[in-house]
């Protein structure tokens, strides 16, 4: 019966175009597909992306911050698109009429943005882009991957800047560090000596104790004094006020003597003098000189002259006016008065006449005298008097009771808290000593840091390290060339499946080239054309494919699981039409259907919603795939390799074994495909 097969295929040109045409869809397929996408990546420079650079430039650190230009810069050495550099309306416009996949703005403050990270409120900088996904949604992921590219770049170069700028600042920091070394160290020398000193300070309290000590008892002594003396004071203004009257009277009584003094030395004189020129008469004379010997016995009869002569005369501020005073108290008027008549000579007599004014000249000057000072006394103990009994004064005296008052109980606390300031004293001993011993730790530790920064070797290489520290190392565990290699184990699987869904509807499937025939030799037929349909699809698409391009990691691993795919999905979709004819047919489109979004072609599966999952542990492409990407690109364990070839031997045998049931079970009961499945679901 397998000749009979072949020699009807071989009659009939239409069938045997038909075969063939059905063994070249999955190659159309695939071919037609993948040609298509083979690499729309190597492509995007294709696409218009527009630019719009709105960046206003600002100054930074002494130099001129330009982040948009340098952006723009970057782009015209970037090949991945046509970007096209125009301004805001046009790239507007251009999204609106679909002619730009892409549309990048920089706006005016991205530059200015950039140098206020070191600020109280630093701002975010802003990169806006516009995409349109009804244009191509995979596109629109691209660009934006390329977008991120793009920000990550100027991450990069503002990083760096800041990164130089901080070298700087370190390398600053590390000299003020040095500079902060020096101090601390003339600091601990300051703590040592402040130690030093403060040690001296506090021998120098126990000196101020003790002299503390005596100022205490020495201020109470002084305001002891200071009250006694202001009491004496008061004590004596009040006498020296009582004493004035008799004061005024003795320089009242001195000023008369003076007067009187003056007036009888006044006629004295004129009286001698006029007995020194009339000497012509001793009468005369005698009468004369005992006239003036008279008043001059009045003056002396006074006990109030008398008084103020003793007084001045023994005073002695005059010695004249005492010796005169000496001399008229030795006076004898009696005796004169009797010599003066027994005068025998007139020259005696002038010569006594001129001694005595001599006399009363000396004792006028000293009753002048005695009053000049008596009047000087008078007036000075008024202001005296007045002064100490002024409420000034005793204001005054008050204050300064008072005030060393203050001063002694002032002495006394500072005597009660001179244990105090010992204490202090002590205890800012300790802490210099503690300063001391931490400046030097600090400058030790400063001067280590400062030499630690001297040797890291910081520079402009150093910056771009810290802008991008981590450099990427990809290890590929299984190379893909492209696009349509990555997609191929997906489209291949499809293509042969749906091969095997066209071969089954269109091939007379169900006819017996020998209607005597066994079911042995009808199953034997049809397995034959079967196999070698699938076989022919599997080899022509791996064959022609490889022809236009199509790289393979393992070609024997690759044509062999595409066989034995093609095989066990041609038997299923055999057993399916023969036993249930359209219906079976229908079964097998809605297993392409569920293998299409369960078979993980185009995601990973853990991706999908869990009935897919579920699925994907069961359907024949699922496995398929596994297999034909080992071929392709490898990195597929082989343990899930062998697992797929397993798979996929256990489903062609089962779908051998039910397919030879249901011809046998159609050939005995002479059954059509429909009444087979009737009797199936009984």
């Amino acid at each position: 019966m397998i000749k009979a097969e072949l020699k009807n295929i071989r009659q009939s040109k239409m069938l045997l175009v038909t075969t063939i045409a059905i063994c070249c869809i999955p190659v159309l397929y695939a071919v037609v597909f993948l040609k298509g996408i083979w690499d729309p990546y190597s492509h995007l420079d294709q696409l218009k992306v527009a630019v719009v650079n709105q960046d206003r430039p600002v100054p930074y650190q002494g130099k001129t911050m330009n982040l948009g230009q340098k952006v723009v810069d970057s782009l015209h050495r970037n090949h991945t698109f046509d970007w096209q550099f125009v301004d805001e309306d046009e790239a507007e416009q251009g999204m609106k009429d679909n002619r730009y996949y892409l549309a990048v703005t920089i706006p005016a403050d991205f530059s200015h943005n950039a140098t206020t990270v070191t600020q109280l409120d630093p701002q975010q900088l802003k990169l806006r882009y516009q995409t349109n996904a009804s244009l191509n949604y995979p596109i629109e992921t691209v660009a934006s991957t390329a977008v991120s590219r793009i920000k990550s770049q100027i991450s990069a170069e503002i990083t760096t800047t800041y990164a130089n700028a901080l070298i700087d600042i370190i390398k600053q920091s590390g000299q003020g560090l040095q500079t902060a070394s020096v101090g601390t160290g003339e600091l601990s020398s300051g703590a040592g000596k402040l130690s030093d000193g403060l040690v001296r300070l506090s021998n120098g309290t126990d000196v101020l104790a003790n002299g503390s000590h005596q100022l205490t008892s020495g201020s109470a002594v002084l305001a002891n004094g200071v009250d006694r003396l202001a009491n004496q004071t008061l004590a004596l203004g009040t006498g020296m006020k009582a004493s004035l009257p008799q004061l005024d009277q003795l320089n009242n009584g001195a000023s008369s003597l003076a007067k009187s003094l003056q007036l009888a030395g006044q006629q004295t004189k004129a009286e001698l003098n006029g007995l020194s020129s009339s000497l012509t008469g001793l009468d005369q004379l005698k009468t004369t000189a005992g006239s003036s010997l008279g008043h001059i016995g009045t003056i002396l009869g006074d006990p109030d002259i008398r008084l103020a002569i003793a007084r001045k005369a023994q005073s002695g501020s005059n010695p004249q006016f005492t010796q005169s005073a000496k001399a008229l108290a030795q006076l004898d008027l009696a005796k004169l008065q009797a010599s003066l008549a027994q005068l025998p000579d007139v020259q005696t007599a002038t010569n006594h006449f001129a001694k005595l004014t001599n006399g009363l000249d000396r004792l006028t000057q000293g009753a002048n005298q005695l009053a000049d000072g008596t009047n000087r006394l008078a007036s000075q103990l008024h202001r005296t008097s007045d002064q100490l009994n002024s409420p000034l004064t005793k204001a005054k005296l008050h204050q300064l009771a008072s005030g060393v008052s203050r001063l002694n109980s002032s002495i006394t606390r500072l005597d009660a808290n001179i244990p105090t300031l010992k204490n202090g004293v002590n205890q800012l001993t300790d802490g210099a000593n503690q300063l001391a011993d931490g400046s030097e730790l600090l400058r030790a530790k400063l001067q280590s840091g400062a030499d630690t920064i001297a040797k890291t070797p910081l520079s402009g290489k150093t910056a771009r390290r810290i802008s991008q520290p981590v450099t990427l190392e990809h290890q590929r565990r299984s190379q893909v060339p492209n696009y349509a290699h990555g997609l191929a184990p997906y489209f291949f699987s499809v293509a042969i499946f749906v091969g095997c869904l066209v071969f089954c509807s269109i091939y007379p499937v169900e006819r017996k080239a020998d209607r005597q025939g066994s079911w042995r030799g009808w199953y034997l037929s049809k397995v034959t054309i079967g196999a070698g349909v699938a076989t022919a699809m599997a080899l022509i698409m791996g064959v022609i494919m490889q022809g236009v391009g199509f790289h393979l990691a393992n070609p024997v691993r690759f044509y062999a699981i595409l066989i034995l795919y093609a095989n066990a999905m041609m038997f299923l979709n055999l057993f399916l039409a023969i036993s249930m004819g359209n219906i079976g047919r229908f079964i097998g489109m809605v297993i392409m259907i569920l293998s299409l979004g369960s078979a993980g072609g185009t995601f990973p599966i853990e991706t999908s919603p869990g009935l897919y999952q579920a699925l994907h542990q069961v359907v024949p492409m699922a496995y398929s795939l596994t297999t034909i990407r080992s071929a392709i690109a490898g990195g597929i364990t082989e343990s899930a390799v062998t697992a797929s070839y397993i798979y996929m031997t256990v489903t062609l045998v089962i779908s051998l074994s039910l397919l030879a049931f249901a011809m046998s079970y159609r050939a005995k009961h002479q059954s059509s495909p429909a009444k087979l499945a009737g009797a199936h679901s009984h």
